[in-house]
C-alpha cells in the first residue's frame, strides 16, 4: 500500500506541480488504479507514510496533523477556567448539575439509609454517565462496607476506593461494554466520584478528560519512565498511583487550589483539547 501511495503522490507532483496534494485526492487516484483498495487500510498506511515523508512533499495545509496547543498549567490558567466554569453559558448545564449534587450530598452526608444512598448513587450515575450496571446493588454495597467509618480512616483513601471497586467486580458492576471501557473503569471511576462528593479534600476524581491531561504532561512531572499506554492503564487500576500523579502535577506546576477547583480545571482542559465526538479534531499524540 505504501508503494501505491508513493506512486500516486509522485504522479500528482509530476502532473500538478503547483498544486499541493490532499489525502482525499491521493485516495481517489489510488482507488481508480486499484479498485480493491480498502479505505481503512489506506488510512493506516497514509498516516505511516506521511509520518516519515511529510517534510519532502508539498502537502496541503488541510492534511497537516494539528498540533496540541495546550496552555502550560499554572495558577493563572486554573483561575481562567474556573471563571469559565462559574460564568460561561456553555458550562451552565454542567454547573447546575454540580450545584444539585453538592446540595443533595451536603443535606444527606451519611450512608446508613439505603433509600438516600440509592438516590445519591443514581444522581452520580446519571449526571456523570458512569454507566453502572446495577446502581441499587452499588448502594447496598456502600452501606454494607460501612462507608461512613471507612471514609474517615486516616490515609484510608486507597483502601476505600479498592473496597468499592472490588465489591463491584464480585457483584458484576465491572463494565457495560468491556471493549469500550476496559477492565473495571466504570466502578472505579464512580467510586472516586462518590468519595469525592463526601470528602473532596481527600479524594481526587478519576475521569478520562483529567487522565488525558496528566498523560499529555507526564514527562514534565513524572520521574518514573512510563509509556503513555502503561501510565494510562495504571491510573485506571491503581488509585494510589493516580492520586500520586495528581499530587505531583500540582506540585510541579505550583498549583495550590483545592481538589474541587483542580477537578473543574483539568476536566474542562481535557474536554476542550481531547474531544471525543465523531467530529473530533485530528490531534497529534505527544
Amino acid at each position: 500500500m505504501k508503494t501505491k501511495i508513493h506512486e500516486a503522490i509522485l504522479m500528482w507532483e509530476k502532473t500538478k506541480p503547483n498544486t499541493p496534494f490532499t489525502r482525499n485526492g491521493i485516495y481517489l487516484d489510488v482507488k481508480r488504479k486499484y479498485p480493491n483498495v480498502v479505505e481503512n487500510t489506506f488510512n493506516t498506511q497514509w498516516q505511516a507514510y506521511m509520518s516519515v515523508n511529510r517534510s519532502v512533499h508539498n502537502i496541503a495545509p488541510c492534511c497537516q496533523i494539528a498540533k496540541l496547543n495546550i496552555p502550560t498549567p499554572c495558577p493563572k490558567e486554573v483561575e481562567r477556567l474556573i471563571c469559565d466554569w462559574n460564568h460561561s453559558k456553555k458550562m451552565e448545564h454542567y454547573r447546575k448539575q454540580e450545584e444539585f449534587i453538592r446540595a443533595y450530598f451536603e443535606k444527606n452526608p451519611l450512608n446508613d439509609d439505603l433509600d438516600i444512598v440509592i438516590v445519591k448513587v443514581c444522581i452520580l450515575n446519571n449526571f456523570y454517565s458512569t454507566n453502572l450496571n446495577t446502581p441499587i446493588r452499588v448502594a447496598e454495597r456502600i452501606r454494607r462496607i460501612e462507608f461512613d467509618k471507612k471514609i474517615n480512616v486516616p490515609q484510608g483513601e486507597t483502601s476505600l476506593i479498592a473496597a468499592i471497586t472490588a465489591e463491584g467486580k464480585r457483584d458484576g458492576d465491572i463494565e457495560v461494554d468491556e471493549e469500550k471501557y476496559g477492565n473495571h473503569r466504570n466502578c472505579y471511576s464512580f467510586a472516586t466520584k462518590y468519595c469525592h462528593h463526601h470528602k473532596s479534600e481527600s479524594f481526587y476524581i478519576y475521569d478520562s478528560n483529567i487522565a488525558k491531561i496528566l498523560l499529555h504532561f507526564r514527562k514534565d512531572f513524572l520521574e518514573e519512565k512510563l509509556s503513555k499506554k502503561n501510565m494510562e492503564a495504571k491510573m485506571k487500576n491503581d488509585y494510589s498511583f493516580f492520586a500520586t500523579c495528581m499530587d505531583k502535577f500540582k506540585k510541579h506546576f505550583n498549583i495550590s487550589d483545592d481538589n474541587w477547583r483542580l477537578d473543574k480545571y483539568l476536566w474542562q482542559l481535557g474536554k476542550k483539547h481531547f474531544p471525543t465526538s465523531k467530529k473530533k479534531k485530528n490531534l497529534a499524540e505527544n
